[in-house]
C-alpha cells in the first residue's frame, strides 16, 4: 500500500498512546479504561518513514485526535474524527461540532489543516457551494447541517464532493442484499 496517512475510526481499542503495526506508528485515543467495555475510538496511522517529522500529537477524546508533521518546509496539522451517528442525541452532535470548531479555530493560519475521518454525514450535491461540490450523492442527513455549517464558518470545503469519481471508488458504505449505498463523510 501507498498510504502515508490514515485515520481509523470506531477503533474500540482502550486507553491512549502509540505503538508499532507493520510500517505504521498507530496514534489511538480512547476514553474507555481497561475495566470497560470497548467502543468508539479514533486513531491515525502515520507510515515509519513520517516518524521524524511528527512534531506532536493530541489524544484530546475517544473523537478526535491531533497530529502535527512538518515536512518539506510545510506545515501541517491533521485532525482525525469520528463523529456521532446521525441518530445520536442532538445535544451530543452539537457539542461534538462545537468542540471540534473550537479546535480547529485555535489552529495557526500559517498551517496546512487537513480534516479526515468519519462524520457520520450524508452531504448532498450543490453545483455553486463554496462547501460542497456537485459529484457526491443526493441524499443529505441530519449531521449535514451541522458539517456544513461548521465548514461554512471556517471557510472549510467538504473535498469528496469537488471531483468526479466511479461508482465503484464513490460510495463508502453498500448494503448489497438490499441493494442500498451512500457516501458518508
Amino acid at each position: 500500500m501507498k498510504i502515508d496517512i490514515c485515520v481509523l475510526t470506531e477503533t474500540k481499542k482502550k486507553g491512549k498512546g502509540t505503538e508499532t503495526v507493520g510500517e505504521y506508528i498507530h496514534i489511538f485515543s480512547s476514553v474507555v479504561n481497561k475495566e470497560t467495555r470497548a467502543k468508539r475510538g479514533v486513531s491515525l496511522a502515520i507510515h515509519k518513514r513520517l516518524k521524524t517529522n511528527i512534531k506532536s500529537w493530541d489524544e484530546i477524546d475517544e473523537q478526535i485526535i491531533k497530529v502535527e508533521i512538518h515536512k518539506n518546509h510545510r506545515q501541517m496539522i491533521i485532525i482525525g474524527v469520528y463523529a456521532p451517528s446521525d441518530d445520536a442525541d442532538p445535544l451530543t452532535k452539537d457539542m461534538f461540532f462545537n468542540k471540534l470548531t473550537h479546535i480547529i479555530s485555535d489552529i495557526k493560519h500559517d498551517k496546512e489543516l487537513f480534516l479526515l475521518g468519519d462524520f457520520n454525514s450524508r452531504t448532498g450535491t450543490e453545483t455553486n457551494s463554496p462547501v460542497v461540490g456537485q459529484y457526491g450523492e443526493r441524499t443529505i442527513n441530519n449531521n449535514d447541517l451541522r458539517l456544513r455549517g461548521m465548514c461554512e464558518s471556517l471557510n472549510l470545503k467538504i473535498m469528496n464532493g469537488f471531483f468526479p469519481h466511479r461508482d465503484i471508488h464513490k460510495f463508502t458504505w453498500t448494503q448489497p442484499t438490499r441493494q442500498l449505498r451512500s457516501i458518508i463523510d
